[in-house]
């Protein structure tokens, strides 16, 4: 006989299902059935490992609504704001159209040109917030798992009338071909909005592919090798939805890849790259083939040439979603076990792709324009998604060196110092593209990732130093907040090599005001994070008191604080700096020529900055 929990999380799942519909009465049933289930729960007193689905929920929804303020109209973000304990009754009662994808009421919808199909979903977000990694996917396992064959099946029953093939689809083809939709237009994208939230919910949920043996990276996943090695012999699961295989989804999904159906093939690729961690390798594993062929770099006609360019196109898209949503970074497949380093799939597909972009360098075209930003965001942000310790053995030396060197040569006015030749148009300062923009960003990223790919370098007179100034002297603000980050984690990453903490403190002194104060906020942040080996402590100590009197609100409190951390590590634990007028004040002007109090007990602290 089925426990009765088992029977209650059965409900919770089919529950969460109910969530990805755009019509209100369906959400609110959702939640009222969520509110039962937990009531029924305690008053039978049944026994249960995993937390009520609607208590996770409504823990986390301050912060996915947080998230969510952006894409509100003011009226809508005035009352989120205005509510104390937001709660997912109350987002399931908002009924504006920004809540349902344009629909106005339960039996009405608005013209299909009004519904909100491809632009921003607050619902959707909400939605895919509460299955995140240490919400619902991680407190409410048992419900996770019960709802996945719920979706998968609605994800079938669906696509009949979202397909935008005909039946006898002829699958060899490179691209597949839109063609007539079967159902009217409205009707149909109602059905496509409501299919994009279930296949999204469904790689969310979706176990990994059962397998005899513990699944773990190996060189089997390799593009080197045969498709069909990827593939053994599973055991059955005996878990809830075992019968339903992984492998179906991604036989589904995938191919749309190569869809000319915009919002099918979008769908597909928001839906792929919130894949959860522990199914990555089986999508990796279905994407093999697909990543052969976008790095395939053979001469071909111009027609086949668009495809394939389609195609890396999407492929990269997916990538950069799943770097995005930190998935590289926790799950288990992505590293080498003996290494540590980035598996052979990805690094092969990153050299793929470079060698292609390099080869594209001087084609203006839209779609290769396209795959350079989203291949740059890519590394970005896979890079980001892992600690620094990780980052270590994460790219080897000379992949990171080539990337490094063709994301200069995309990077405008910003690779000059680096020595790549520029365009008239790029030497002024007008501000740069959003190409160069990421470029520079994912340059920073692969400078800071470990150690320095390139230690001469950031020796004394380093080819790098000169293109740190560009940065540091930028107007943009968002270049101008890279450059401080990039300063920060070179110290941090490199801590053996001397010449560049000499550098970051001689800027302090010669730099403009600009480059002077992101040198020394970067000093401050490594300082007061740990304690840095450094042969040259008194010249720390002096560029602080420097800027102690620095007339810039900032520079002069962040002075006081690091003053006081280093006070602490260096002469004995000192309290708070004194107000003028507190009893201890003491204004010396032969220990402090430039401005705030000394600790008159503190007779070390004195003598030590007298010397200095």
């Amino acid at each position: 006989m089925e426990p009765v929990s088992n029977v209650f999380h059965l409900v919770e799942g089919f529950a969460l299902v109910m969530l990805c519909n755009c019509r209100l009465y369906p959400r609110r049933l959702s939640v009222h059935i969520l509110r039962e289930v937990k009531t029924l729960i305690r008053s039978l007193g049944c026994s249960v490992d995993d937390q009520p689905v609607i208590d996770v929920i409504d823990r986390c929804c301050p912060q996915v609504m947080e998230k969510c303020l952006g894409m509100l109209p003011p009226a809508e973000k005035a009352a989120a704001l205005s509510v104390s304990n937001i709660d997912l009754q109350w987002i399931a009662d908002r009924s504006s159209c920004v809540w349902t994808a344009g629909f106005q009421d339960e039996n009405s919808t608005k013209s299909s040109s009004s519904l909100n199909l491809n632009g921003v979903d607050p619902w959707s977000t909400c939605l895919f917030g509460f299955l995140e990694r240490g919400r619902v996917l991680t407190l409410c396992p048992s419900a996770v798992m019960h709802s996945w064959p719920v979706v998968y099946g609605r994800i079938n029953t669906l696509f009949t009338v979202v397909d935008p093939t005909p039946v006898n689809d002829n699958r060899a083809s490179l691209l597949r071909g839109s063609a007539t939709v079967r159902k009217p237009v409205n009707e149909r994208d109602i059905y496509m909005h409501v299919w994009k939230n279930y296949v999204t919910f469904a790689f969310r949920v979706v176990p990994p592919v059962p397998s005899p043996v513990v699944r773990c990276a190996s060189p089997d996943l390799s593009l080197s090798s045969s498709p069909d090695s990827l593939s053994t012999e599973r055991n059955d699961n005996k878990s809830p939805g075992g019968n339903v295989s992984p492998t179906g989804l991604y036989k589904l999904v995938v191919p749309l890849l190569r869809c000319e159906t915009v919002d099918v093939r979008d769908a597909a690729v928001h839906a792929l790259g919130k894949v959860n961690s522990e199914a990555l390798k089986d999508l990796m594993e279905e994407l093999v083939i697909y990543i052969r062929e976008a790095v395939d770099r053979k001469q071909e006609n111009m027609r086949r040439r668009r495809r394939r360019d389609a195609l890396r196109l999407q492929l990269v898209r997916v990538f950069e979603l799943v770097a995005e949503y930190g998935t590289f970074g926790i799950s288990p497949c992505v590293l080498d076990r003996d290494t540590q380093s980035l598996h052979p799939t990805f690094v092969e597909y990153i050299d793929g792709a470079r060698l292609y972009l390099e080869n594209e360098a001087d084609k203006e075209v839209s779609a290769i324009r396209d795959i350079k930003l989203h291949f740059c965001n890519f590394i970005r942000k896979m890079i980001k998604s892992f600690s620094l310790e990780t980052c270590v053995t994460l790219l080897k030396r000379d992949v990171r060196r080539n990337l490094f060197t063709v994301f200069a040569g995309w990077s405008g006015r910003f690779g000059r110092p680096l020595g790549h030749p520029i365009s008239a148009l790029e030497a002024d300062e007008r501000p740069c593209s959003e190409l160069q923009l990421s470029a520079l960003q994912a340059m920073s990223a692969l400078l800071c990732c470990g150690p320095c790919f390139n230690p001469q370098g950031l020796a004394e007179d380093g080819l790098f130093y000169p293109w740190l100034d560009m940065l540091l002297a930028s107007h943009d603000e968002k270049i101008y907040q890279l450059a401080r980050e990039t300063v920060v984690l070179l110290l941090e990453c490199n801590p053996d090599i001397g010449p560049m903490l000499d550098w970051v403190v001689d800027r302090c002194y010669t730099g403009t005001a600009e480059v002077a104060d992101g040198c020394f906020l970067a000093l401050a942040t490594i300082f007061s994070a740990r304690e840095y080996p450094c042969d040259h402590y008194t010249a720390v100590i002096n560029v602080t008191l420097m800027n102690t009197g620095c007339p810039r609100t900032l520079v002069h409190e962040t002075a006081l604080q690091l003053l006081q951390v280093l006070d602490k590590r260096f002469f004995g634990a000192v309290g708070p700096l004194p107000a003028e007028g507190d009893i201890g004040y003491e204004w010396n002007p032969k220990t402090r020529p430039f401005a705030g109090p000394v600790y008159a007990e503190d007779n070390t602290y004195i003598d030590a900055l007298s010397g200095i």
